[in-house]
């Protein structure tokens, strides 16, 4: 019965519940008075006096049109106002114009009127309330009573100009009120609209510039890899690795820029598929291992065996939740170590889901009790004089605890200054929609990070793109060939054969999407081949989009040398896996 609120039109929901509220009361109040007056009620005429008992009853009628989806608020307020008006005029007839209460209640129309429709509405009532008052005092000798004459001339002349003066007192007031509110809405409303606008312009923004600075970034970080795998002396070496820090620094902070952002838009970040647990979780603590021995740290990670290995979820936002917090944890501890714990529960009514914990405790400086409410704000840290020692942008865990909650879990934390603290990452892991076997069986190789032989086409319009992929594959044993767009590489494919495409999204010429759809409905004996998108899109939802349109995988950029070989390796994996099982069918 009550009136939701329909997409932020808080203005129409009250009007339809003042229409309520008000139609309920004349409801009442109605039927209490015919109650206490139902012998002098029936001493009338008899189709006045029934009228006068069912009046009441007609204002049930507005609420009833009003709990229909897709009713007029305007014409059921017009309804009531006619109901109203009518009731008042009858009760001013039958109980001696002014003289009767029904005088009073017409008084209410015109501020009524205006609440419920507006200006123009409320300023017709008025004119029709006038009128009326008018009649009644012009015909007040046809509408009083037999006895009216003991009240003096002057008593009914100014009783009409205070009723007049009274009900254009009231309904100018609500004019007034009326369109200070209106004019209040429009205001809050153009302002959301700008603020939309902005917020907009600001995501088209940094996708824009995400994809800018990755490019760049990407031929700095792969060149910095290329390098750390060449002989260099110690001091070439400390460059390099400097220049790796760095750039994965910069990295760090436009991933946590960007997810805000998209967590500010109230964007869901999360593009879960079937992953192996154990494996993020090795691979996090081999990425963190050599910063805490180099502080001379001991980082220990504990799975427990009831964890499930083969779980659907977000690899990458399970990951980027997990390095957040076992970064700052090292970043934070100058002696001692960090331990990372992982549980498992089964979870009652979802069949093998588990509600996944995560502990990371560390020995570090601690946080003050008061300080730890502001851990979880944007660009805030529990002290400023952590980001002046330590470094950081204060969006790391605003970020992480976002995405636990979006995966269905939280982030808490327990600190004693000066003793360590206590992060604990929770989780809900949904069964695997697959079956699944270990990845040596898969890629059908039991050499790790090789793919000797390997036909890899790479297609990208940065030169320098190219350069890099080609460098991470050629170590890793593949054979390379480049194509700069997608039109160049769907002519390379029809005369060259390969095992695997990687395929940058945005080109000039031809795109990755365009190429992709060209290939997967053309008539080439390679329209099966496996893809792997290439971008520095990071802004929504790319791997489904790219997924959507027949990519085999999907690396975002800048790429990982380690990450690159190991998704060939999956994707040819799973291929071969598919022809064998089709084989034995």
């Amino acid at each position: 019965m009550w009136p939701p609120v329909e997409g932020d039109d808080h203005l129409s929901a009250a009007r339809r519940r003042l229409l309520i509220i008000m139609s309920v009361g004349v409801l009442i109040a109605g039927n209490v008075s015919n109650f206490l007056a139902f012998e002098d009620v029936m001493k009338r005429n008899t189709a006045i006096s029934t009228f006068i008992l069912i009046a009441p009853f007609l204002f049930f009628i507005p609420p009833l049109i009003l709990r229909r989806k897709g009713s007029s608020t305007t014409a059921t307020a017009h309804l009531f106002l006619v109901l109203f008006t009518f009731a008042g005029i009858l009760a001013a007839y039958t109980g001696g114009g002014f003289f009767s209460l029904g005088t009073f209640y017409l008084a209410a129309v015109p501020p009524i009127a205006v609440l419920a429709i507006g200006l123009r509405a409320g300023l017709s009532y008025l004119a029709g309330v006038m009128v009326l008052y008018g009649c009644f005092y012009f015909l007040r000798d046809s509408l009083a009573p037999y006895d009216n004459n003991v009240l003096p001339e002057v008593f009914l002349y100014w009783n009409f100009v205070g009723l007049s003066i009274i009900v254009m007192g009231i309904t100018l007031s609500t004019l007034v009120y009326h369109h200070g509110m209106a004019a209040a809405t429009n205001s809050l409303t153009q302002s959301r609209q700008e603020a939309d606008s902005g917020s907009r312009a600001k995501t088209e923004f940094l996708a824009n510039m995400s994809h800018e600075i990755r490019t760049p970034l990407n031929g700095v970080l792969g060149m910095a890899q290329a390098l750390q795998s060449r002989q260099l002396g110690s001091e070439e070496r400390a460059m390099v690795d400097t220049i790796q820090d760095s750039g994965n620094t910069l990295l760090a902070i436009l991933n946590d820029v960007l997810d805000l952002s998209k967590i500010e838009a109230g964007r869901t970040l999360l593009s879960p598929s079937d992953e192996n647990l154990h494996t993020i979780f090795q691979r996090t603590h081999e990425l963190f291992m050599p910063l805490a021995r180099e502080k001379g740290l001991k980082l220990v990670l504990k799975v427990h065996p009831d964890v499930p290995q083969w779980v659907h979820v977000d690899a990458i936002r399970i990951r980027q939740c997990v390095s957040n917090l076992v970064s700052n944890a090292v970043k934070f501890t100058e002696k001692g170590g960090v331990s990372v714990k992982v549980l498992a529960k089964p979870m009652k009514g979802r069949a093998n889901g588990h509600f996944v914990t995560v502990s990371v405790t560390d020995t570090g400086i601690g946080i003050e009790e008061e300080k730890l409410a502001s851990l979880f704000q944007a660009f805030a840290q529990a002290d400023a004089s952590i980001s002046r020692r330590f470094g950081g942008t204060g969006l790391g865990l605003t970020v992480a605890r976002n995405l636990s909650q979006q995966m269905g879990g939280d982030i808490s934390v327990e600190s004693t200054p000066r003793v360590g603290s206590r992060f604990v990452f929770t989780f809900v892991a949904a069964p695997a929609e697959q079956k699944h076997v270990t990845e040596t069986d898969r890629t059908g190789a039991s050499t790790k990070g090789r793919i000797d032989g390997v036909r890899v086409l790479v297609v990208d319009d940065q030169a320098v793109n190219r350069k890099v992929a080609q460098i991470f594959l050629q170590e890793a044993g593949a054979i390379v060939t480049e194509a700069e767009n997608g039109r160049e590489a769907l002519d390379m494919l029809e005369q060259d054969e390969v095992d695997i495409m990687l395929l940058d999204v945005h080109m000039p010429v031809m795109d990755g999407i365009e190429t992709i759809k060209r290939l997967r409905s053309g008539s080439l004996a390679s329209k099966a081949l496996p893809v792997i998108a290439l971008t520095a899109d990071a802004m929504s939802g790319a791997a489904n989009r790219l997924f959507a349109v027949g990519m085999d995988g999907y690396l975002s950029k800048p790429v990982d040398r380690v990450e690159m070989v190991r998704s060939i390796r999956r994707v040819l994996g799973t291929r071969r896996a598919a022809a064998k099982m089709r084989k034995s069918a």
